[in-house]
């Protein structure tokens, strides 16, 4: 139902537009065109002059060399084929007609195409671009002649329901826009903008194109359309905004024929683009001779393969206006090439027909561009040769004419399959071209290069590498560099734009979007910062200064400790040793050796043995040391109090009774360290202070209540004994050991003072563990050197007769000893 409306629409309109056509001034034609009927024809709709910007008369007076490279490439491709033959006892003819660039044109001269007009023609090769196809292909469909392009590319031209005798020779725009995807992909750009035309070709294009990238993940930056009809103003306005950012150096630009050579005369009066890459579609392979050269390395496009006419160039070198007089355009083409006159009331320079095309500095000479249109002549030419043979292998004139219908021709068309100057080509049932695309570069001097190919049937593009760029790097055209280390993407609004975010210096990066923090122990791998690995933990080692000279001086202690144990021994026999109690000074010996020897047990790499070792001597033999001391003052107190008195038969102050308290002492503490012990919390353990600094101690883990508990008692057991020794300050000096143990446990007292609450305070468990050793070193040094040393020395240096001995006891009545 739609289809028979559309064509009724159609034909009101065909008659309509031919009643304009005898009236208007419009349709007078004014172009050129050139015919050599035959037995059968191919029409041909070129755009052999520009557009006409004004109204009245379509076409100007400016020649495209390029449409008229067309020319010479049927007038050479008809008489090749008739030469050899090609349809044998045929010949082939043709009609070019100008449509001049502009769509209504296109459509007015494809009227002249239709039967029982002035050309009858049996298929149409043309137009070149989309636009003008989809206007001409229904009228040509509703008469059903076939039409052939060479270039159209329209996604729309593929729907049969509109266009059922379209076919081309080029792939249509989706895997044309798939392969421009491809080559920004290959050259790892992923943020580009993109410019295109209003109407088919530049809207549809856009739209697979925006497809394609992002399903490729490449993301647009600024996306803008050229209205059909522009100003001055409406091209600034787009220049400008291209030259606003510089993160991308790549522009797509889907334009006519028209807009691209426009754009590219835009260029110049706007540096910020000077470094930018221009990548097009095939209508940037029709740039002027001029932008050609602004174009030089920087702007690419893709085409479907076109390949080199054979001998083409030299037919075209040997044509001048004197030996080609059948081509109706050549004098127009020398006139514009030459910028000359034929008539000499011109003042410009008067034309010569002698002169060869290469002498222009207008010129340049190719074949790429019209092997399309050579192609395509063959091609019909063999559809035509098979339907005869098939249908009327022996059919002549009207006969033949009829016999090689315009349905026939098509079918015949659409199943062949077809030798070309790029290869193999055949037809899918839409009538495109299942094909590949040439990826060209603007070289040198506006040469075309090729540099890649992109491969439709397995996706894939292979580059050359011969691609040239200015100044020799490849430009950079993305939104955001990869993040470094340590940092994460923090996604925008655009996919391939992102900020970087640094990662604390504890965490790991999750999918490139998020940081987590690693466990406790572990630190983010150097290299990648996506695992965590276990941090080597660290602890006071043998080797270090601070524990070598730890363990000099306590190894210096307890060397001295047992030399004094030693000389206590060998001369218990001295009064002076007597009379200082040796069994309680051999217990405090003992635990200032003790103290030496826990020195080893902080110095070494803390263990569950080392732990719970060193807990033990470090608070017992403290206990060890003051228990004796403490006994000792008491009793000296207990005595001189006695004495004032007069009170005899004092109780418990005898060495055995000191002895039996020192150890009740002593075993209070131990029972206090076993309850501590029995909770089973006291262990060597992991500890990470900080969790955002990449420090792991080994520690020995003491709960809060196992380090007071025995220290409580420690301080109690000094603070006691410095009462009980300062109650002792006025007694007379022949008793002044109190003295000493007063000084000693002050001593020790203030030393604790400074130090322990330091040790909690500190994190760093090494600095901890050398407070402790320091602790324990003055404590067992004061010790000695205060209470044992004076006696040593007196053994020594000090003659008997001056000695004077601190006290014995008989019948409990005290008595200085001389």
């Amino acid at each position: 139902m739609y289809r028979k409306r559309y064509s009724l629409f159609l034909c009101i309109f065909i008659i309509e537009l031919n009643t304009f056509q005898c009236f208007d001034p419009f349709f007078n034609r004014n172009s050129k065109y050139e015919y050599n009927m035959g037995d059968l024809n191919i029409g041909y709709l070129i755009s052999v002059h520009e557009k006409e910007d004004g109204i009245g008369n379509y076409c100007s007076n400016r020649i495209r060399v390029n449409s008229y490279f067309d020319t010479v490439a049927v007038r050479l491709a008809v008489k090749r084929i008739n030469d050899n033959n090609f349809i044998k006892g045929i010949k082939l003819g043709y009609t070019i007609l100008d449509d001049c660039d502009s769509n209504l044109a296109a459509l007015g001269e494809s009227l002249y195409f239709l039967p029982a007009e002035i050309f009858h023609v049996n298929a149409v090769i043309g137009p070149y671009s989309s636009t003008k196809s989809m206007m001409v292909s229904p009228l040509l469909s509703l008469y059903r002649i076939p039409q052939l392009s060479r270039m159209a590319t329209s996604d729309e031209l593929s729907d049969k329901s509109r266009f059922p005798y379209f076919s081309r020779i080029v792939s249509p725009d989706r895997y044309q826009a798939n392969a421009v995807i491809e080559f920004i992909s290959a050259l790892n750009w992923n943020y580009f903008s993109l410019i295109y035309s209003e109407g088919s070709y530049g809207e549809n294009g856009a739209k697979k194109l925006r497809k394609a990238a992002e399903a490729k993940g490449i993301c647009l930056a600024i996306d803008e359309m050229v209205p059909g009809k522009q100003t001055f103003e409406t091209w600034q306005s787009i220049m400008r905004k291209l030259t606003m950012t510089s993160t991308w150096n790549v522009i797509v630009i889907l334009l006519s024929w028209n807009d691209v050579n426009i754009f590219y005369s835009k260029l110049p009066a706007f540096p910020g683009l000077d470094n930018k890459i221009f990548i097009g579609m095939d209508t940037l392979m029709s740039l002027n001779q001029d932008h050609r050269r602004t174009a030089a390395y920087r702007s690419f496009y893709t085409v479907f393969p076109l390949a080199n006419i054979p001998n083409f160039v030299s037919v075209i070198i040997s044509q001048n206006p004197d030996n080609s007089k059948d081509n109706v355009w050549i004098d127009e083409l020398w006139s514009d090439l030459f910028n000359c006159k034929w008539n000499t009331s011109s003042v410009k320079e008067l034309c010569q027909k002698s002169w060869n095309i290469t002498a222009s500095p207008k010129s340049f000479l190719e074949g790429l561009w019209s092997s399309g249109i050579y192609d395509a002549t063959f091609v019909l030419a063999e559809a035509m040769r098979t339907a005869r043979d098939v249908y009327c292998p022996s059919a002549k004139g009207r006969e033949l004419k009829e016999c090689v219908s315009g349905e026939r021709l098509l079918n015949t068309l659409r199943k062949g399959n077809y030798s070309t100057l790029t290869g193999y080509l055949n037809f899918d049932r839409n009538g495109d071209v299942i094909g590949d695309y040439d990826i060209m570069q603007y070289g040198r001097d506006g040469k075309k290069i090729k540099v890649g190919k992109w491969l439709r049937s397995r996706n894939i593009m292979k580059l050359n590498h011969n691609i040239r760029w200015i100044n020799n790097t490849i430009p950079e055209s993305i939104c955001s560099k990869p993040c470094p280390l340590k940092y994460y993407t923090l996604k925008t609004e655009i996919s391939c734009c992102w900020e970087c975010r640094k990662c604390r210096n504890n965490e790991i990066i999750i999918n490139n979007s998020s940081c987590k923090p690693c466990p406790q122990f572990t630190w983010p791998d150097v290299e990648t910062s996506l695992i965590c690995s276990p941090i080597d933990p660290v602890f006071l080692e043998w080797h270090e200064p601070e524990s070598i000279f730890l363990l000099i001086v306590s190894s210096s202690g307890l060397f001295l400790t047992f030399c004094i144990c030693v000389i206590y021994r060998l001369k218990r026999d001295q009064k002076l040793i007597k009379a200082s109690s040796i069994l309680l000074s051999n217990i405090s010996l003992i635990g200032s050796g003790t103290t030496f020897l826990t020195i080893y047990f902080i110095v070494a790499k803390p263990t569950n043995a080392t732990c719970l070792i060193g807990y033990i001597t470090f608070n017992l033999s403290y206990s060890i040391i003051y228990a004796p001391f403490l006994c000792k003052v008491i009793r000296l107190l207990r005595i001189f109090k006695a004495g004032s008195t007069g009170k005899r038969g004092l109780r418990f102050i005898q060495d055995k009774h000191q002895i039996i308290f020192s150890f009740i002492i002593i075993l209070l503490q131990l029972t206090i360290l076993s309850i501590m012990i029995s909770f089973g919390s006291i262990k060597s353990t992991l500890n990470q202070p900080n969790p955002h600094e990449k420090r792991v101690q080994i520690i020995c883990n003491l709960p809060a209540a196992s380090i007071i508990s025995p220290l409580v008692f420690n301080i109690l057991i000094s603070i006691i004994c410095c009462f009980f020794a300062f109650q002792t300050r006025k007694l007379p000096e022949n008793f002044n050991e109190a003295s000493q143990i007063f000084g000693s446990v002050c001593t020790t007292l203030f030393v604790w003072i400074v130090l322990v609450p330091a040790y909690f305070i500190v994190e760093d468990n090494r600095f901890r563990m050398i407070l402790l050793a320091s602790c324990c070193l003055l404590n067992a040094s004061v010790t000695t050197l205060c209470l044992f040393m004076p006696k040593l020395y007196a053994l020594r240096f000090v003659e008997k007769c001056k000695l004077v001995f601190n006290f014995q006891i008989t019948e409990n009545i005290i008595s200085p000893i001389t």
